[in-house]
């Protein structure tokens, strides 16, 4: 019988120093909020030491670490990222992997007019009966539109540069932008220019882009509200906003609570519901705002999120999964494809809105709070349910699920 390794976080605590409360919700500026764990560990990675606590806003219903790690120190939770892999070399072999690459091939040449091999002739349409992958396909061009000839889209957050590859296929040119200079010397030795920095303060030339990519970002920014208001500021007018980010409202949540993969404490600072993300683009000026249909993939969130649960190395794919798990992961599938969101993961395109000719442009919209500054307290206990400003609700309040 195979061993079963079981992995621990770092021993000790976060230094005290090195901590920051974000005073009120970091997302919509609410005072209101209900604490939803004590014990997050960082069991994905294994890196950061620390016990933290998530709180969940009872106004836009997001969800965030308080105390949190300063910006300054964020860097100790990257420490054993997979950004840090080199890229694997050559590709996955075998039939199966070059038919479902002579689909994607045939997909990408209706889509984008884009020729390459291996190629299946109307293969695309097998993607119309195979809903999980015609998902899947959409996802991982990250639904951009066809590009014009100079059209330059930008990854924030590129790490080692993934998406570069699938962007050029679609005829982009593509640049990166990582604030890890380890991740970022990786993307760059894939030949593509690579700023080194972050959000909120990019140092980037605005109105320069036709797409801007945030691929599992936004919930690692200590000020979400600025890093969107960033992004409008970069894209050129009739730009758009790709976003993919962990899913507060889903089944996998629901399901595995603390032990969820999508938590990853303390390099996951904010956690969005739907609305709430859906009110940050709108108020920092996107228009429209549209919600796209998630990968019906869980499976893999479900089985990293039961090895959190019984002790073992998530990243482990050797260790078998359960037959429940499955069929719990199957029937979450199921209930994303009837109500996206229920999905893993949440995902938004959002457009900046195009040049009235008889109007100048007009900034993003002001997304802070009134009295909601950045903090750097030290953090201290508090009850269950509290306002940030230390006065209790109203008696007749009613918890919000």
């Amino acid at each position: 019988m195979r061993e079963i390794p079981v992995r621990d976080p770092p021993a000790g605590e976060w230094p005290a120093g090195e901590l920051e409360s974000p005073g009120c919700c970091p997302v919509c500026g609410g005072s209101m909020r209900e604490r939803l764990h004590d014990d997050a560990r960082d069991r994905i990675f294994f890196c950061a030491p620390g016990r933290w606590t998530l709180w969940r806003c009872a106004e836009c219903r997001s969800a965030y670490l308080d105390p949190r790690p300063a910006a300054s120190a964020i860097g100790r939770a990257y420490r054993g990222y997979y950004t840090h892999e080199k890229v694997p070399s050559g590709s996955p072999g075998g039939p199966w992997c070059f038919l479902q690459q002579a689909v994607i091939n045939d997909w990408l040449r209706a889509h984008y007019r884009v020729r390459r091999h291996p190629w299946l002739p109307l293969g695309r349409f097998l993607l119309v009966f195979l809903p999980r992958y015609h998902r899947s396909v959409g996802q991982w061009a990250r639904h951009l539109p066809r590009p014009g000839p100079d059209s330059v889209c930008l990854d924030i957050g590129c790490g080692r540069g993934d998406f570069f590859e699938v962007a050029q296929a679609c005829g982009w040119r593509v640049q990166g932008l990582e604030p890890d200079p380890v991740a970022a010397g990786i993307a760059r030795g894939r030949g593509v220019r690579v700023h080194t920095g972050g959000l909120p303060a990019t140092g980037l030339e605005p109105d320069a882009y036709e797409a801007v990519t945030l691929n599992h970002v936004l919930e690692h920014v200590h000020d979400p509200g600025r890093a969107v208001r960033e992004a409008w500021r970069l894209l050129r007018p009739g730009g758009i906003l790709w976003i993919a980010t962990p899913n507060l409202g889903a089944l996998g949540y629901r399901r595995f609570g603390v032990h969820w993969r999508g938590l990853e404490p303390p390099r996951h600072l904010v956690l969005f519901h739907p609305a709430s993300l859906t009110d940050l683009l709108r108020r920092a000026g996107f228009d429209p705002v549209v919600g796209m249909p998630a990968s019906l993939k869980p499976l893999r969130n479900f089985a990293s999120s039961h090895r959190i649960a019984s002790g073992q190395d998530p990243n482990d794919e050797a260790i078998p999964v359960p037959w429940r798990i499955r069929l719990a992961a199957f029937i979450a599938a199921l209930g994303a494809w009837l109500r996206p969101a229920w999905g893993e993961e949440l995902i938004f395109i959002a457009q900046k809105p195009r040049l009235d000719p008889n109007q100048k442009e007009t900034g993003p919209g002001d997304i802070q709070a009134e009295g909601h500054e950045e903090s750097r307290t030290q953090p201290g206990e508090e009850p269950n349910r509290v306002s940030c400003a230390r006065t209790e609700p109203a008696e007749d309040e009613t918890e919000r699920d």
